[in-house]
């Protein structure tokens, strides 16, 4: 019996040691991004977005494990992995990413479930998966992605454009697809496009600060039909 109390000292020991390491690689990823010029910019963004997500679905009553609080704390996560994946100009960077995308993973699960990573593991190809392990693969092939993309961005040499539209005010093409779809207002396109109001009106305008990435205005292009050839714009 001693020696199993003496064993567990010495895991919680460890735990405590991972954790604290964790932390300080946490605070000095964190600390790098906020000297990317364009991290103001991303961190609005994200915080305008999650704030929209909170509004339009809220988690107020939901049981854990549900469907409804994994479909919310995904869009949550891809929020932040979108807004930092913009600032991600080099491996440092990217090293840096993947710790945020490690923290964010640990804060989804947990707040899906209660639990801390590690608790449940992984299912194995040679085993039936239980619910819980099929939410748990959710989140975990999300890091990937946003790794996978982070990687990609490095290889395709977008961290060397700048990170700046080549044409603003987007407003006519907007409308026309609110037309066609029977959108009757900016809030409800914003909405569907899956943006807020503000990000979407600095799509629209050709004035004012930039409130979007670039990799944001494409989602939103793609999503209404652009043509990326018509780079024309819209000056009213």
């Amino acid at each position: 019996m001693p020696d199993l109390a003496k064993e567990r000292q010495a895991q919680l020991a460890r735990e405590k040691r991972d954790e604290e390491e964790r932390q300080k690689k946490l605070k000095e990823a964190a600390k790098l991004f906020k000297k990317h010029r364009a991290y103001p910019a991303a961190r609005v963004q994200a915080a305008e977005e999650v704030e929209a997500l909170r509004k339009n679905k809220p988690i107020d009553g939901l049981e854990r494990f549900s469907e409804p609080l994994l479909e919310h704390v995904l869009e949550y996560t891809e929020i932040h992995a979108r807004a930092y994946l913009v600032l991600v100009d080099n491996q440092e960077y990217l090293e840096a990413f993947a710790i945020i995308l490690d923290d964010l993973e640990r804060r989804s699960w947990f707040q899906l479930s209660g639990l801390p990573m590690g608790v449940i593991q992984p299912h194995t190809l040679f085993a039936e998966p239980k619910p819980e392990q099929l939410k748990l693969r959710r989140i975990l092939d999300q890091t990937r992605h946003w790794i996978t993309e982070a990687y990609r961005r490095i290889s395709q040499g977008k961290a060397d454009i700048e990170d700046k539209p080549s044409r603003r005010g987007y407003r006519s093409e907007v409308r026309a697809w609110m037309e066609r779809r029977g959108v009757s207002s900016v809030k409800a396109a914003a909405k569907r496009l899956g943006v807020s109001d503000s990000v979407l009106k600095s799509i629209m305008s050709t004035k004012g600060k930039v409130k979007y990435s670039p990799e944001t205005l494409d989602n939103v292009l793609r999503t209404i039909g652009f043509k990326s050839g018509d780079q024309s714009g819209d000056h009213s």
